[in-house]
C-alpha cells in the first residue's frame, strides 16, 4: 500500500496504475482522486 500526503492508494490500484503506465496507456474511470497523484499516469474521466 503507497501512503500519498493524505490518503493510501490499495495494492490493487497500483498494479492498475503501473500497467497503465507501463504500456503508456490512460486510465478511463469515473474515480480519478484515487490516481491523481501517481506520476507517469494519465487518468480520462468519462
Amino acid at each position: 500500500m503507497l501512503q500519498t500526503a493524505w490518503r493510501a492508494i490499495s495494492d490493487n490500484d497500483l498494479w492498475i496504475a503501473a500497467t497503465a503506465a507501463r504500456h503508456a496507456r490512460p486510465l478511463v474511470m469515473r474515480n480519478v482522486h484515487d490516481f491523481d497523484n501517481l506520476p507517469g499516469v494519465v487518468v480520462m474521466e468519462y
